[in-house]
């Protein structure tokens, strides 16, 4: 929890200086992102106490230096200083959050037990965002499990209209009153 609340931080410091290239910036930091994945010596040896930063920031240049702007590489540079390589992985989320929320949108993820077509997206596209009143970007998940019916999630707020849903409300309805 606490790395993702980091992260927001950086994320909200970084955002202004990377906003005429903010695809392209949150595409590097996630290439930076995979690399530390497909090769965790790396990332250990970033986070290790016994090597010098400025040994670390010459590793880490080397392999990175071409691919960073400015702005970037000073995000880099300060990561490395603080020991805080770890909030990497929430970084691109974070970054993406709070571009949508400078841009007016809200991300919308809807959930369905089968595909929808493309007048049923539009419906309940439309059907949200006049009931939120923002513009939404929606994220449409087929998931076979909810047998029927829609889940909508946005944030923190979930709306379940699936049967999955609704069996599981009467289940503990039931073993509540039982």
């Amino acid at each position: 929890m606490r790395n993702k609340r980091d992260a927001h931080t950086y994320a909200a410091a970084l955002y202004p200086f990377i906003t005429a290239a903010f695809t392209e910036s949150t595409s590097v930091i996630e290439v930076i992102v995979r690399a530390f994945q497909d090769v965790p010596e790396l990332a250990r040896f970033l986070e290790h106490p016994s090597f010098s930063r400025d040994d670390k920031k010459k590793v880490f240049f080397s392999l990175f230096r071409n691919k960073l702007s400015s702005s970037l590489e000073r995000l880099m540079e300060l990561l490395i200083a603080r020991h805080k390589l770890s909030l990497l992985p929430e970084l691109p989320g974070a970054l993406k959050a709070l571009h949508l929320v400078r841009q007016n949108l809200r991300e919308v993820r809807i959930r369905s037990a089968y595909a929808l077509s493309g007048q049923q997206q539009a419906a309940v596209t439309g059907e949200i965002a006049s009931v939120i009143r923002e513009k939404i970007i929606p994220v449409f998940i087929v998931d076979p499990a909810l047998i029927g019916g829609v889940r909508i999630e946005m944030q923190d707020w979930v709306l379940d209209y699936s049967l999955k849903g609704q069996l599981q409300a009467v289940s503990q309805y039931l073993h509540g009153a039982g």
